[in-house]
């Protein structure tokens, strides 16, 4: 499903975010990609969800070529993305339940099917009844996983989930990992999760990729 070759990225400000990277993840696996802040870890998810060009080499979205996306391809491969950004970029001054709404409202969902979609995905994530809810109303917690609500909604093939779990106590860090374990087994949807810890790495074992300098520095399992 998602193939990097070779491929090198370099900032504008001439920082080199990644370096000679070559990767295979396929539908339905779940990879952590694992390393230190400012290894890459963020570009390297970017880079699928076309936000960031490689400078060199190819990516590989379904073999479609990132770079050869024409805006209808691109608008179309982020429809199939759920992105769970570290700066949350949610809607603050909207419920909890217009937050997932204005997601469903840009994909042209049909009006009597949100309803029912929306209170689905806010019970996956326990916060159906603080649904009327603003953001800042919520804990640090709650506002993760109305994160992951958002990037749920629109049952994506590949979920992005960028530090997801940071911060967290082991409860809400527990719910977060339960719930990106079921999308994996019962959806067959695709999870690439960065982190900085190894600790979640042992209780919910998966492929892991490690990253360090913009590099893949650990063994890379699965290929």
């Amino acid at each position: 499903m998602i193939i990097m070759e070779n491929v090198f990225v370099r900032f504008p400000n001439e920082i080199e975010a990644l370096i000679d990277i070559n990767l295979k993840i396929g539908k339905g696996e779940f990879v952590y990609l694992y390393g230190p802040g400012g290894a890459g870890k963020s570009s390297l998810l970017k880079l699928i969800n076309r936000e960031v060009l490689p400078e060199s080499g190819k990516v590989f979205v379904d073999n479609q070529e990132t770079l050869k996306m024409k805006d209808r391809d691109i608008s179309r491969l982020r429809k199939r993305i759920g992105f769970i950004y570290q700066d949350f970029r949610m809607l603050w001054k909207r419920t909890v339940y217009e937050n997932i709404e204005f997601i469903l409202n840009a994909v042209r969902m049909k009006e009597d099917m949100m309803f029912d979609r929306i209170c689905e995905v806010l019970k996956i994530v326990n916060l159906l009844d603080k649904k009327d809810y603003l953001p800042p109303q919520l804990s640090y917690g709650e506002q993760r996983c109305l994160c992951i609500a958002r990037a749920l909604v629109n049952s994506p093939e590949i979920i992005l989930a960028d530090e997801p779990i940071v911060d967290l106590d082991s409860h809400v860090r527990n719910e977060i990992m339960r719930v990106l374990n079921n999308i994996v087994h019962q959806e067959n949807t695709t999870v690439i999760l960065t982190t900085k810890k190894n600790d979640v790495m042992k209780e919910y074992p998966h492929r892991v990729v490690e990253i360090k300098e913009g590099r893949i520095t650990g063994a890379v399992n699965g290929e």
